[in-house]
């Protein structure tokens, strides 16, 4: 898990290819007023659009779920008060990780909320049920110490999307 903070063409066309596994007509973006904070927007993940995201400027969310089915899930680290070095966060979702390894997946760790948080995404060649992928995911992450929730890593609590 990198704390390098750059973005390069590669990394903007590697967020581009994943945005393609979700539904290629609409993502969201993020707007700090109001009582939803992210909402639809009809419009494809551009070049620029996934930029904007990498650089902190625009952030957006993706909708993996096609029907029943996604190729993507992320399991999401929240540090609500900053109050966690990049390195403790990393600590934290390393168990996670290295029981994803351990069981043939191939966990991609990067910053997300402003870079106070960690995201572990999986990515899948093939659709696979999204319900059987949410009760795998709550499985997988308790039996390493987590429970499914939005309160933070601090309450050993960590969310996810699919």
């Amino acid at each position: 898990m990198s704390n390098d903070g750059s973005t390069s063409s590669l990394v903007v066309a590697l967020v581009q290819q994943i945005a393609e596994l979700g539904n290629p007509s609409v993502h969201a973006t993020y707007k700090p007023k109001g009582k939803a904070k992210y909402q639809p927007r009809k419009a494809a993940i551009t070049k620029e659009v996934a930029f904007e995201h990498l650089n902190g400027e625009q952030p957006i969310g993706c909708y993996f779920v096609l029907g029943e089915h996604t190729q993507v899930a992320v399991i999401d680290f929240d540090d609500h008060d900053s109050s966690m070095t990049w390195d403790d966060m990393a600590e934290a979702a390393k168990p996670l990780v290295d029981s994803l390894k351990g069981i043939g997946l191939k966990p991609l760790c990067c910053r997300s909320g402003g870079g106070a948080g960690l995201h572990i995404w999986l990515v899948w060649q093939l659709p696979q049920s999204a319900k059987l992928m949410k009760e795998f995911l709550r499985h997988h992450v308790s039996t390493c110490g987590f429970k499914h929730g939005t309160k933070g890593v601090l309450d050993h609590a960590v969310g996810q999307s699919r």
